[in-house]
């Protein structure tokens, strides 16, 4: 085992925690995850760390062991406390870890038969929530438009539980949006409050199916609104008008799914 590290003044446990940082990430192409688990979907996933800070007394775990074995850099063992500079959590994971950004434009997407897409996403706990739901409903990768929150910043990262490597993201203009739907005869469906909407369980899902989402608090500019093929409402039947965005974009991804490929559950209870 490598020196243990009982500072969080030690260099390479500050360039790690630097990542925690939009412009470091930038600087240095890495982003962090927390989480030994994650840390094994990702080997699973074909992702290579390049650096990973752990727990000392983890070192002898089968998977820890495994994830220091796949490490193309840094490996760190530390103290809780260090750890706890990493994560930015009084009771850390006993791993995190550092994997390269990805440089994915939308021409790296495959249509597939469902593509998320948000415009200016602003809360990273929503973006990664999102993630997660479009791992869960199969779509082929996720396109944000405008200023997004970071998809690679450790709040969206925790959110995704992992999803963020197995959906690819890309980020595009509208303009490079709405080319990619004409070349590949996608049906772009947009949630929105809007008075041409219909019930979401009313429409036809298209494949491939182009779903976008709209900034939390102003929804779709108007340019986008009428670029939509159709656009999708949630009926509320409370005093709330809309659902979090997350939680919108889960419902309308899963509707696609059963429109799309409409199956009894399995054993597990999920759709085939």
């Amino acid at each position: 085992m490598a020196d243990l590290i009982v500072s969080a003044a030690n260099a390479r446990v500050k360039r790690l925690r630097a990542l925690r940082e939009k412009k470091h990430r930038r600087a240095e192409g890495l982003f962090l995850a927390e989480g030994l688990r994650i840390g094994i979907e990702a080997l699973d996933s074909g992702w290579e760390p390049q650096a990973v800070a752990y727990a000392a007394e983890r070192e002898d775990h089968p998977l820890v062991r495994r994830l220091l074995r796949a490490c193309r850099g840094d490996v760190l063992p530390c103290t809780p406390a260090v750890l706890a500079t990493l994560s930015g959590k009084d009771n850390p994971q006993a791993v995190v870890a550092a994997f390269p950004i990805p440089s994915r434009t939308l021409a790296d997407l495959l249509p597939g038969k469902r593509l998320l897409a948000a415009e200016r996403l602003r809360d990273p706990g929503n973006l990664g929530t999102l993630l997660r739901a479009a791992d869960g409903a199969g779509a082929s990768g996720m396109v944000l438009l405008g200023d997004c929150t970071d998809p690679f910043s450790v709040e969206a990262v925790r959110a995704s539980m992992g999803a963020i490597f197995t959906v690819p993201v890309a980020h595009a203009t509208p303009d490079e949006l709405l080319a990619w739907k004409a070349r590949h005869g996608a049906t772009l469906t947009g949630a929105a409050l809007h008075p041409s909407a219909l019930d979401y369980r009313a429409l036809s899902w298209g494949s491939p199916a182009l779903l976008l989402l709209g900034n939390e608090s102003e929804g779709l500019p108007p340019p986008l609104l009428a670029a939509c093929d159709q656009l999708a409402a949630i009926p509320m039947l409370g005093r709330a008008d809309s659902l979090n965005v997350a939680i919108a974009g889960a419902l309308l991804l899963y509707e696609a799914l059963r429109w799309q490929a409409p199956a009894a559950p399995d054993s597990a209870g999920a759709l085939r």
